[in-house]
C-alpha cells in the first residue's frame, strides 16, 4: 500500500516525478536544499510545523533520503529544485 502512495505522490518515470509533487511539497524540497529549519519552512509557507514536518518525512521516504542534506541534494539532481550555486565575494579568501 506505501508503495502505491509513494507512486502517487511521485508520479510516472516519463515525467520523473516532478509533475505531481505538490507545491508545497517543492517549497518544502527548495527549503530543505537551502538548509532551512522545518520551523523556517512552515513559517514561510504559512503550515503548520507539524505539517511540514509530516511533508519532510514523506519526501524523505520518496527520495529515499536518510538525512535533509541528502534530501536537498537528491531533489537537485533529479532537478526538482534548482541548484544554488554560491559565489564567494570579490576578494574573499579561498
Amino acid at each position: 500500500m506505501v508503495d502505491r502512495e509513494l507512486s502517487e505522490i511521485v508520479g510516472t518515470p516519463q515525467d520523473g516525478g516532478r509533475s505531481v509533487l505538490t507545491t508545497v511539497q517543492v517549497s518544502i524540497l527548495s527549503g530543505l536544499s537551502a538548509g532551512l529549519t522545518d520551523e523556517a519552512i512552515a513559517g514561510r509557507l504559512g503550515i503548520g510545523v507539524r505539517t511540514c514536518r509530516r511533508h519532510v518525512a514523506t519526501l524523505f521516504q520518496v527520495l529515499g533520503a536518510t538525512s535533509r542534506f541528502q534530501a536537498g541534494v537528491l531533489a537537485a539532481q533529479r532537478g526538482w529544485v534548482a541548484r544554488r550555486v554560491r559565489h564567494r565575494p570579490e576578494g574573499a579568501p579561498s
